[in-house]
């Protein structure tokens, strides 16, 4: 037998995985020459039909399940094709440890994928192996916030990886960038890459690059950036061709440097500006932008905008292939007084040179603060963007229901939802929800989701609110049947009164029939509060907390009787935004009161983390 596992094609992922579960289907039905009884047992299934149930199967998965069933499938499990990933603490401390163990160390060589964002997988990766030579087949990377030697140490590694297509890193104010980034821009096949950054002196240290090779294609960078640091980053990468910065800036009497503008092949560009200089940006279109297809800009300050002749003039002259305009503007502050402005900024987007290339615009009012109505400009056609923010007003040339489909994450700011909305979200899975205005929401706000939404196909929900509805939040959660990770933020504690009762019968229900696996809680909550959401969630595998400090100890006892329980599902426990201090005298407080005596503990800057 010789298969790889392949890895995932996001175009025809869906049809395969329906070919892969006919096949098994067909596989799976009686035969009239068959005994019924024999053909339904799993050993009778053919070895390629058993890959084929693993190709759905997390590899933690295949080993609890089929490792230690009999010689048969020991020797499927192990299979050199078989790939490895590792993403994630998918069990408790020894069940996992056991897994590491036994399926992963002795063929380090199948490893596919690895994450190594946790801290709990990064001490058992180091302590398994110096390096991560053995990992030949490595294809995507994921590093989290590491210290500088070890990060270092992982690229020098890596850099030899002939099968490494993907690579995420995060780097801090104390990193070595000028090592770190010869490192990644000589990696021999690295397709993918994923900077995330706390400084915005990005590229300060590089100099332009007479001869690249790199072979990257796709460049994301999730930091603020200069733009003549962007500019000479991009001579290093001269095979790009989709390219997305969280935030540009330009500086006084820095001009960008000359090199040759056939560098990059880029076609795709999504760019968020701030306090650009309109020459200097209108020079590294000339430079970069020649072949682009298609543009998405966010402009988050109306300061810093650039108007449609500007963008006019920036298309026409240096952007002759451009088939996509996605464009987002604001805030916009509605004074009365401005807000004629704004309508008047919409019409120089309306025409005829916007309207031949069928690009339209809207204006969308929403309320992120207590002080203003704020407004966002935006392109309507094509909307092209992952997120969108949600709101009553909208100026829609067609009135007619839109569905968004590329739209996977809505955002809800203090407002109704009216039941003639002409918005409609089909896959997102993602919902956020904004209250900092209870006076004013539409206490039908919830039960008019499904007027938007797919209510079943949400797995993520953000609430963030001066003070959380439970009654409310309980009953979107009746709707919510697919939801895995909830996430509660508040700036008030919860009256311990208003919580409903949980011998309701809507709690009982809501808590049987949930799936919530992933909890976080955000803000000043009561013991009572989180004893109520610890016991509306009794599937709960990570839980994530940033309380105040007299209800941590207190919270932690409670949660001690739940683990202590044969039924508990918790594999880890997060307290964050702790400062040192805080954070051994929470120490101190878990050993005296022999909490979680069992369990694996790191601390580090952000707070402490717990493995059960």
């Amino acid at each position: 037998m010789n298969r790889n596992k392949r890895k995932p094609n996001l175009i025809s992922k869906s049809n395969e995985d329906k070919d892969k579960k006919q096949r098994i289907n067909r596989s799976c039905l009686p035969n009239t020459n068959m005994n019924r009884s024999v053909i339904t047992h799993l050993e009778s299934l053919s070895n390629e039909i058993i890959y084929e149930i693993f190709d759905f199967l997390h590899s933690y998965d295949i080993y609890q399940a089929f490792f230690h069933l009999n010689t048969r499938f020991r020797q499927l499990c192990i299979h050199p094709n078989l790939s490895i990933a590792i993403t994630n603490l998918s069990s408790k401390q020894k069940s996992f440890e056991r897994y590491f163990n036994e399926f992963v160390v002795p063929y380090l060589y199948r490893i596919r994928s690895l994450d190594l964002t946790n801290l709990f997988l990064v001490d058992l990766i180091s302590k398994t192996t110096n390096h991560l030579s053995h990992c030949t087949q490595l294809q995507t990377v994921v590093l989290g916030e590491l210290k500088v030697p070890y990060l270092t140490n992982i690229l020098n590694n890596l850099s030899t990886e002939l099968n490494l297509l993907s690579l995420t890193l995060c780097i801090d104010v104390n990193s070595n960038c000028t090592q770190i980034y010869d490192r990644v821009f000589h990696f021999p096949v690295l397709k993918y890459c994923t900077i995330h950054a706390t400084v915005d002196n990005l590229f300060e240290s590089l100099l332009i690059s007479a001869k690249p090779t790199s072979p990257i294609e796709y460049l994301n960078i999730n930091s603020s950036c200069h733009l003549n640091h962007l500019h000479i980053c991009l001579s290093h990468v001269p095979q790009l061709r989709h390219l997305l910065v969280e935030s540009i800036h330009t500086v006084d009497n820095v001009d960008l440097q000359d090199y040759s503008r056939d560098f990059n092949q880029l076609t795709s560009v999504v760019l968020m500006l701030k306090k650009i200089d309109f020459q200097l940006f209108a020079t590294f279109v000339d430079k970069h932008f020649r072949r682009l297809r298609k543009l998405t800009i966010s402009v988050p300050d109306e300061n810093d905008h650039i108007d449609a002749e500007q963008w006019q003039y920036l298309i026409v002259s240096f952007m002759p292939c451009l088939k996509t305009f996605d464009y987002q503007l604001g805030t916009l502050s509605c004074y009365s007084n401005e807000h004629i402005s704004h309508k008047t900024l919409l019409k120089t987007f309306q025409t005829s040179f916007w309207a031949e290339r069928h690009w339209h615009f809207a204006l969308e009012s929403y309320l992120p603060t207590f002080q203003l109505k704020q407004e966002i400009l935006y392109s309507t056609q094509p909307y092209t963007r992952r997120h969108f923010v949600l709101s009553d007003q909208a100026d829609f040339i067609n009135k007619e229901k839109v569905p968004f489909n590329y739209v996977d994450r809505v955002i809800i700011f203090d407002m109704a939802i009216p039941k003639n909305s002409n918005k409609y979200f089909p896959v997102a899975t993602e919902l956020a929800i904004y209250d900092r205005h209870s006076a004013v929401v539409d206490e039908h706000l919830y039960e008019n989701l499904h007027l938007i939404l797919s209510l079943t196909q949400i797995t993520r929900l953000i609430v963030d609110d001066d003070l959380i509805k439970y009654k409310d939040l309980l009953n979107l959660l009746c709707s919510l049947i697919n939801l895995h990770t909830l996430k509660l933020s508040s700036t008030q504690s919860s009256l311990d009164k208003s919580l409903p009762s949980q011998r309701s019968k809507q709690f009982r229900t809501v808590s049987e029939q949930n799936k919530i696996v992933n909890l976080m809680i955000e803000g000043d909550f009561s013991l009572k509060t989180h004893k109520f959401l610890l016991n509306l969630c009794p599937r709960l595998q990570y839980f994530s907390i940033q309380s105040p400090s007299e209800v941590l100890l207190p919270a932690m006892k409670f949660l001690q009787s739940k683990i202590q329980k044969s039924t508990s599902q918790l594999i880890s426990l997060s307290i964050t935004q702790l400062s040192l201090i805080s954070i051994e005298q929470l120490l101190v407080h878990i050993r005296s009161e022999a909490l979680f005596h069992d369990s694996a503990m790191i601390k580090n800057h952000s707070g402490l983390f717990i493995w059960f």
